[in-house]
């Protein structure tokens, strides 16, 4: 179910992603809700179909649980629920991004209708994507998002409610994990398909390599060192802002 379900996401990102470059610079000509609306449509497209590939785990797993539950008369209907609620949380994440495009785009900050940063501040974001990587919170967010079976056997809730609200708690610990990195598309191109792809396998790895956390840090300080390169640069006068 996950499988098909990313494939038909991703196959609706490439389709969509031509008319999204055309819609990013209408943006800086005008602001309709006609722009506003497809910004976030296809912002939550791309956000689930980089995302949920990292949540096949946990759902997974859940359905395991609900398919050994004999109490339980609709597991697929359960799997579902947890699946849309961590999803939900990433639909409110796009729809964050999406704003931040528009009005980026809009007050001449980024390139491109808001997809693009500046050498400035794609090197200030490359600089808090590192040092995000080295918080407790970071780390703290990836311990929980390696280890689904802990986060389901210490908050269970029975019934299709109860499957929403972990699929939400899981979502929102997801979003510790990730959300730096993915902020990251605006350094080298949100309608970079290749630059997608990419942070789509660092999301799974991050999942299920060993020693995630000394590769999360060691990645940290390549961010680190890239931000600090790029920013000096710019503020040298090497790279023009």
């Amino acid at each position: 179910m996950v499988v098909l379900a990313t494939c038909a996401l991703w196959l609706a990102t490439v389709f969509w992603m031509d008319g999204m470059g055309a819609h990013g610079a209408e943006t800086c000509a005008g602001l309709t809700l006609e722009h506003i609306t497809g910004s976030a449509a296809i912002w939550i497209v791309m956000m689930a179909a980089m995302m949920l590939p990292a949540a096949a785990p946990a759902v997974s797993m859940f359905a395991s649980f609900v398919a050994r539950d004999s109490e339980c008369h609709q597991p697929l209907q359960r799997t579902f629920m947890f699946a849309s609620g961590y999803l939900a949380v990433w639909t409110a994440v796009s729809i964050a991004f999406a704003m931040a495009q528009i009005v980026l785009g809009q007050s001449g900050v980024f390139l491109f209708g808001g997809t693009l940063a500046g050498p400035l501040g794609a090197g200030l974001l490359l600089l808090a994507a590192g040092l995000y990587e080295l918080t407790s919170l970071k780390q703290a967010c990836l311990v929980r998002c390696r280890n689904p079976l802990t986060y389901l056997m210490g908050h269970w809730r029975e019934g299709a409610a109860g499957a929403f609200r972990l699929g939400v708690g899981h979502g929102l610990h997801c979003v510790g994990c990730c959300i730096a990195m993915m902020g990251l598309m605006f350094v080298f191109g949100a309608m970079n398909l290749v630059w997608m792809a990419l942070l789509t396998v660092w999301f799974v790895i991050e999942k299920i390599v060993p020693r995630a956390q000394a590769v999360s840090r060691h990645a940290g300080f390549i961010l680190i060192g890239a931000g600090v390169l790029q920013t000096g640069a710019v503020l040298a006068g090497l790279w023009p802002a």
